[in-house]
């Protein structure tokens, strides 16, 4: 019992979950074209969107045209999984 009682006040906190996570921060949205056409307006479309429910949170886009596709791609798939990197490419294109 007691054993039980030490770990658990050691233990880390919850971690920020939904909204919450995205509090204050920065999200990066890579569009894998160049900037006008059909796929810029839907990532643009689906930036503002996510950030019109996820209060306080800022969503950048970028266009990273180029290789078909592939450079937007492979930042989007280099990029660290904590969320904040996120984007439209081709459909088809392999990604994690």
């Amino acid at each position: 019992m007691v054993a039980a009682l030490s770990i658990a006040s050691v233990s880390p906190g919850k971690a920020a979950t939904g909204k919450a996570y995205f509090e204050g921060k920065t999200v990066t949205y890579v569009v894998a074209t160049g900037p006008g056409g059909g796929n810029d307006f839907y990532g643009r479309l689906n930036s503002r969107h996510m950030q019109k429910f996820l209060p306080g949170s800022k969503f950048v886009v970028r266009n990273m045209p180029g290789a078909g596709h592939i450079i937007g791609t492979n930042f989007i798939y280099h990029a660290k999984p904590n969320g904040l990197t996120m984007g439209t490419v081709k459909e088809g294109m392999p990604c994690r």
